[in-house]
């Protein structure tokens, strides 16, 4: 995992920061140091590793752009962690909506079939 050094304290919003660094080395399965910034900024597709390709494109987008908003350099412009918990709370409570949905909607045609052939 990645060493953030800070001059004077560490503070909560550093804490952000290194989980976004925490949560890039996840998805990506490799660490990374300062650069790894622009990197995501431009949005690099191979960042993914091979093993989160099932993730669908909403949900990886998502991420991305949580991982951007949490690795700001400027502090003061990061979120805190009870919003970065937030968010990661409503992308899941999205995530189990859409696959809801989805099992409904197999459920559905399932049942379609079963009467359509009896």
């Amino acid at each position: 995992m990645v060493v953030v050094c800070f001059l004077g304290k560490r503070k909560m919003k550093s804490d952000v920061y290194i989980f976004a660094f925490l949560l890039l080395e996840l998805i990506t399965k490799k660490e990374y140091y300062y650069k790894i910034v622009d990197v995501v900024e431009r949005g690099e597709k191979q960042l993914v590793d091979e093993s989160f390709k099932e993730v669908d494109d909403a949900t990886a987008w998502e991420i991305t752009q949580l991982i951007s908003k949490y690795m700001i350099y400027n502090a003061a412009k990061r979120p805190t962690m009870k919003e970065v918990s937030d968010a990661l709370k409503a992308m899941r409570a999205r995530g189990d909506k859409r696959k809801r949905a989805e099992s409904e909607a197999l459920l559905s045609r399932l049942n379609c079939f079963y009467f359509c052939i009896n």
